[in-house]
């Protein structure tokens, strides 16, 4: 009996003790539990920005700007219509015309505008036209739009300078010369970027 009893109780050990083993084992293996709980809040988007209405002084800016060109236009055309040349440079002359007043037109139509696309020049939203956007496979071509719209703005500021259009050079290997070979025409457009004061719409000379 007390044999009996004496086993039963070693039995007992051997099992507590197996058991304290595998709850060891299994504590090793089982990752712990964080005792903190982080929260992740989604993030809030930003509200855009309402763009400020045009205050007197700025509009007045603007149709002062406005006029200027124009004015510059109604000079330039009375000018070549004063000094006649070849059928090919009055076509040439009419065509840079059209150029500067649709250019002018866009520019103030822009500025004018409570919009995200006022800030962009005219030009650039010239070049953006459909009739004058052309596909190619080359992602760095940047386009004729673009070549076309550059013009543009060294044509436009040549006028403001001298009120008249620039003079074009045919035959002797200028023909297809670029604006930005003409020595006089680059002065020009460095003498008048040096008289610009802030804020003024500037013709960058690229």
């Amino acid at each position: 009996m007390a044999i009996n009893k004496a086993k039963r109780a070693r039995r007992e050990r051997e099992e507590v003790k197996i058991n304290l083993i595998k709850s060891q084992e299994l504590e090793e293996t089982t990752p712990p539990v964080p005792t903190t709980l982080t929260l992740t809040t989604p993030a809030i988007p930003a509200i855009p920005a309402t763009k400020p209405p045009k205050t007197e002084r700025q509009m007045e800016d603007i149709n002062h700007r406005y006029l200027e060109l124009d004015n510059s236009h109604q000079a330039a055309n009375a000018y070549h219509e004063l000094h006649p040349g070849s059928i090919k440079e009055i076509i040439n002359r009419s065509h840079q015309l059209e150029e500067l007043r649709e250019f002018n037109f866009l520019r103030k139509k822009l500025e004018l505008e409570s919009s995200k696309t006022a800030s962009i020049p005219a030009s650039i939203e010239t070049a953006m036209c459909s009739m004058r956007r052309q596909q190619n496979s080359d992602p760095d071509w940047e386009g004729a739009g673009v070549h076309h719209a550059r013009k543009i703005r060294q044509l436009a500021a040549f006028v403001i300078l001298h009120q008249r259009l620039p003079e074009e050079n045919h035959g002797k290997l200028t023909v297809h010369s670029c604006m930005l070979d003409n020595m006089g025409f680059l002065k020009a457009i460095t003498d008048w970027i040096a008289t610009v004061r802030v804020g003024k719409v500037m013709f960058s000379l690229l």
